[in-house]
Formats: C-alpha cells, sequence, structure tokens
C-alpha cells in the first residue's frame, strides 16, 4: 500500500502477472522498489498501474546509520601507550562504505576555570587517522590514541574515569 500513490494497484511480481487476462495485464508496469524492513534492502521486482506514482527515493536502499561505542578508563588508555600498536575498536556489523567512518573520543572536565562549571571535551578523528579491515569476517577499527592521552593528562582525569569512543558508519 505504501508503494500505491497517489492512486493505483501495486502487486509483488512473485504473484504472476500472466494470471490476469491480457486486457487487465496492460494496465501494469514492471519497476523495482525497495522495501523498508526488508532485512537485504535490495529491490523487489513489482508491477503496478501507470497511474503510480514510484518516488526516486524508493527504489534506493534505505541507508542504515549504525552507532557503537566503547569506553575505555583513563587509566587503561595512559597504560596503553606504552605497548605498540593502535587502539582496536570491534564493530558489530561491517561497514558498507568505509569512507562513511566517523570516529569521537569525549570525556567530561573533572574541573574547569571557574568553579561549579562542568564541560565536556570531544575530539574527532579525520579518516585518514583511521584504519578499517576485516579479519576473519570480523569488522574492527584501528585508531592512534596519542592525541586522547594526551589531552587526558593535560587535563588530570581521574584514573577510573570514562573515555567513550563513538562510531558512526553505514552498515
Amino acid at each position: 500500500m505504501e508503494f500505491a500513490r497517489p492512486s493505483g494497484v501495486v502487486f509483488d511480481s512473485s504473484v504472476g502477472i500472466e494470471l490476469l487476462p491480457p486486457e487487465l495485464g496492460e494496465l501494469f508496469v514492471k519497476d523495482k522498489v525497495c522495501v523498508r524492513g526488508i532485512e537485504d534492502k535490495l529491490p523487489v521486482v513489482i508491477y503496478h498501474t501507470k497511474d503510480t506514482v514510484i518516488l526516486p527515493s524508493d527504489r534506493e536502499p534505505e541507508t542504515m546509520w549504525r552507532q557503537h561505542k566503547k569506553r575505555v578508563t583513563a587509566r587503561a588508555l595512559t597504560h596503553f601507550e606504552n605497548f605498540p600498536g593502535p587502539l582496536r575498536i570491534d564493530l558489530p556489523t561491517p561497514a558498507a562504505d568505509p569512507k562513511s567512518i566517523a570516529l569521537t573520543a569525549s570525556f567530561e572536565l573533572p574541573k574547569l576555570k571557574r568553579e561549579g562549571d562542568k564541560g565536556t571535551i570531544i575530539m574527532r578523528f579525520a579518516s585518514s587517522q583511521l584504519d578499517y579491515g576485516v579479519i576473519g569476517g570480523k569488522a574492527m577499527l584501528r585508531v592512534e590514541t596519542k592525541k586522547v592521552t594526551k589531552m587526558v593528562r593535560e587535563h588530570e582525569l581521574n584514573p577510573d574515569q570514562i573515555v567513550t569512543f563513538e562510531v558512526s558508519y553505514v552498515e
């Protein structure tokens, strides 16, 4: 019903247009749409009456953005700088477009210059600073944390304070 606009008849191609009498079959045209809620997001072949308007956006798969967080204590982050290699963030699903990956690191400030003020430091990573890969079917992101560790030290975070890395990407 979502595609039968402003009016008309739409049905899946598996129903079989050849079951209609020829004079009724001529009222329909073959088309493809992406149906929301179908997991694989592939276009579905349909038939619809000629007065039905299929929008261009109905023909494109729905873009699904995913957010994933990894929380690390300030202690673990500062200890991590003694070990070679980047921080690894395992992703629950692969990225459809690795260029779409965005990463931020954030933490609450323990104190500001004025008493009672609170704030948050948010650091954004350029895509050139990120290394995305799939190993053994497992998607992961690797990032150097030197910049974040430096900020953690400068702001004298409590060792148990959480630094949150948030990844956003298209599935």
